[in-house]
């Protein structure tokens, strides 16, 4: 897929979910009532999974030949 293609895709995709949560608060005027438990969950739990992904990574010493080399000219 080109990339222009795939950046109007995804510009597109994000503005139909914007106009469909702005619809859905005009039509539910009332503030959303979550659980604190939840709330703590989506804050923290993306933020945690990545780190925890990049200290095992690190940790691991693995090189699956992605990084740059670590020996200079």
């Amino acid at each position: 897929m080109s990339k222009p293609l795939l950046i109007g895709l995804v510009w597109g995709i994000a503005l139909l979910i914007s106009g469909g949560l702005r619809l859905w608060g005009e039509l539910r005027p009332l503030p959303l009532q979550a659980p604190s438990g939840l709330v703590l969950l989506i804050v923290f739990l993306p933020s945690s999974l990545l780190g925890v992904w990049l200290v095992l990574t690190a940790a691991s010493g693995v090189d699956d030949g992605t990084r740059e080399s670590k020996t200079s000219d």
